[in-house]
């Protein structure tokens, strides 16, 4: 089985990793929302974005993969949660240490 990344339009890509532990989904986290439900708002969005960013988080500046997929998934929170500068500056860190981590670099993009 290939790890995967949770996208923010819903569907998931590899996350280009060989290692099966190296599942790197936000939605872990934070389901996806299904059409009529309310899992996406701002009131669940942010207790998961406070679990992942608790005691002030930040990317390390030699981040190993784990400090990747946690990084990932609270850039994904906060663009779900519409916080598109905190989003972009994650992303923007992510595509800095590993350009090739799954998608990050076209979510970057998109946020730009």
């Amino acid at each position: 089985r290939s790890p995967s990344i949770a996208t923010s339009s819903g569907f998931n890509r590899n996350c280009n990793r060989a290692e099966p532990a190296a599942v790197c989904n936000a939605s872990l986290i934070m389901p996806r929302a299904r059409s009529g439900s309310t899992v996406n708002s701002a009131r669940k969005i942010r207790p998961a974005i406070a679990l992942l960013g608790a005691h002030a988080w930040k990317l390390p500046k030699a981040p190993h993969e784990h400090h990747l997929r946690r990084a990932y998934a609270l850039a994904d929170l906060y663009e779900r949660a519409g916080d598109v500068a905190h989003a972009r500056d994650l992303f923007g860190r992510i595509v800095a240490a590993d350009p090739d981590f799954g998608d990050v670099s076209e979510r970057l993009r998109a946020l730009r």
